[in-house]
């Protein structure tokens, strides 16, 4: 089995990560497919089937949480300033595991079909 520890947001940026807000507009009810991806592979762990761990040092890979699907349509630029770039930063510049591999074992799922 393949062990995922998910990372959690330092306190002064989980509001601008809206990881646990509602959709704003129906039309934007689509866009929390990253969270909804995320309670899947929950429930997928739950009955056997891979394993979270909450030690990041039993991880096999990390999973860095996210909405910006849901702001890819709006005002994605001041997400990325507001929430993702301090986000990326607190990973990489200060907790250990992004460097150890390089951000090789670091999964950041993008749920868009641009092909």
């Amino acid at each position: 089995d393949v062990r995922i520890y998910v990372y959690r947001p330092p306190p002064h940026l989980e509001k601008a990560l809206e990881l646990d807000a509602p959709p704003q507009k129906p039309f934007f009810h689509y866009a929390r497919l990253e969270t909804s991806f995320l309670a899947g592979l929950r429930n997928l762990s739950a009955a056997g089937h891979g394993r979270f761990v909450d030690d990041p040092l039993q991880a096999d890979c990390f999973w860095v949480p996210h909405t910006l699907h849901a702001h890819w349509y709006r005002q994605p630029m001041k997400y990325w300033h507001t929430a993702l770039q301090p986000w990326f930063e607190h990973i990489v510049y200060e907790l250990p595991y992004f460097n150890a591999s390089r951000g090789h074992n670091h999964l950041f799922p993008w749920v868009e079909d641009n092909g």
